[in-house]
């Protein structure tokens, strides 16, 4: 997921395939976050054997989520991150953080001399998270074997160029708030809030402001994020049935990944599409994309699936 700062973020018609009142009858923990905005995520999405599994995805709670920071970062973007995570530590998650080494499957935090490249144009933050899950076997009950498995977080140190080709440095409030908004995203939460008392909403204003805050010290509360940790990992939102034919892109790539030894599934959603894809034994990635994936939650008759480059090919090629 991005950010953007320069200009005033416009909220949209957002797509809402999260049923919370259902959900809130399998977790009294949904019910007691009042003021949660967890219809407004944007689930990941599992098809397989017909089915399109749509489900929520986040670290587990028995040990603590490890988290990164790239060596180039300044001491006072390193205090920035520490009271980020202070602050999500502190939020009713029941998270906590343990700091280690750059690596891969942990949150890495990166920060960069200008701003991010995104799928829907530059902006000062982006995440990727992966969510792993434990068996390609389609989706039968009210969970899958799911946990969200790494997470990589790029800050821009500037803003993306205006109308005018100009860009201007962060403050430490926006570079604090953009902490605190990109972690929101690694710990699970995928989608952006159009309102609300969430570090989850995209305004440039509401960014800075808790950004302000929380170098200030101040308490941060998030019944969002926390509605999202109520329910177990893997939790299954909406189940859509699909002619067969429409999930054989996957069916087709989970049977050669189980040929080949590939590492996965692995399941990602951002802000334009979501994928599913392995990983081979030199980290290269084979998936499928599903594009316009809030189109399709707000029309499933649009679900389709597209291979990525060179994943046709390792379906019919043998080799690692």
């Amino acid at each position: 997921m991005a950010i953007a700062l320069g200009a005033a973020a416009v909220a949209g018609c957002a797509p809402r395939p999260v049923d919370v009142d259902a959900l809130a009858q399998r977790s009294a923990g949904i019910a007691s976050a009042s003021g949660q905005h967890l219809d407004e995520t944007v689930p990941y999405v599992w098809p397989r054997g017909g089915t399109v599994a749509l489900l929520l995805c986040h670290w587990p709670l028995d040990v603590p989520v490890p988290v990164s920071v790239s060596p180039d970062a300044t001491p006072e973007e390193r205090e920035a991150v520490e009271a980020a995570l202070r602050a999500w530590e502190a939020a009713g998650l029941g998270l906590h953080f343990a700091r280690v080494r750059p690596g891969l499957e942990h949150v890495t935090v990166l920060f960069q001399e200008d701003a991010v490249a995104t799928a829907t144009g530059d902006g000062v933050g982006a995440t990727t998270v992966d969510c792993k899950l434990a068996s390609a076997e389609p989706a039968t009950g009210a969970t899958l074997a799911a946990e969200t498995y790494a997470a990589v977080i790029r800050i821009g140190r500037r803003t993306r160029k205006d109308f005018r080709h100009r860009d201007r440095v962060l403050t430490p409030d926006e570079i604090a708030g953009t902490l605190l908004h990109e972690l929101g995203h690694a710990l699970g939460f995928q989608g952006h809030v159009s309102h609300g008392d969430t570090s989850m909403v995209q305004s440039r204003d509401d960014i800075r402001e808790r950004g302000h805050a929380l170098l200030r010290g101040e308490h941060l509360t998030d019944a969002t994020l926390r509605a999202l940790y109520a329910l177990p990992s893997g939790t299954i939102v909406r189940r859509l049935s699909v002619p067969p034919a429409r999930t054989e892109p996957v069916d087709r790539l989970a049977d050669a990944a189980a040929r080949l030894r590939l590492r996965g599934p692995y399941l990602r959603v951002g802000d334009v599409e979501a994928r599913v894809f392995w990983r081979d034994a030199k980290g290269d990635e084979l998936g499928v994309v599903v594009p316009d994936v809030k189109r399709m939650l707000r029309d499933p008759d649009t679900f389709a699936l597209e291979p990525e480059k060179g994943t046709l090919e390792r379906l019919v090629t043998p080799g690692p």
